[in-house]
C-alpha cells in the first residue's frame, strides 16, 4: 500500500509556485508508483486545497488521479479539512458524488 498525504494541488493556483508544487508531486507520486509498484493507493486528506481553487476543483481530481489510473493501481480517498470545493462551484457533497 502507498499512502500519499497533504499533496495541497491547487494552493496558490493563480502564483508560478503552485503549479509547480502540483507537478512536483504528480513526479513523486508516479516515481513511487513505478518503483513500488503498490497494490493500493490510499490519499489520506488534504489531496487538494479547495478552497484556493477558482476554477472546478473536480478537474484538480483528474490531474490527481492521473497517476494511479496510468498505472492501473485502486485507489482510495479520506477526505480532510482542505479537500472542498470553492463557494462558487459547489460543495463536499459535489466533490464525493464525482469521487
Amino acid at each position: 500500500i502507498a499512502q500519499f498525504t497533504d499533496l495541497h494541488y491547487g494552493e496558490d493556483e493563480f502564483t508560478p509556485w503552485g503549479p509547480i508544487q502540483d507537478k512536483n508531486s504528480d513526479h513523486v507520486m508516479h516515481s513511487v508508483l513505478t518503483a513500488e509498484k503498490p497494490d493500493f493507493v490510499l490519499f489520506t486528506g488534504d489531496t487538494l486545497t479547495g478552497n484556493n481553487i477558482g476554477s472546478n476543483a473536480t478537474e484538480y481530481w483528474k490531474y490527481v488521479l492521473g497517476p494511479c489510473l496510468q498505472h492501473d493501481t485502486p485507489w482510495a480517498h479520506v477526505f480532510g479539512n482542505h479537500d472542498d470545493l470553492s463557494a462558487e462551484h459547489g460543495d463536499r457533497d459535489t466533490l464525493m458524488k464525482y469521487d
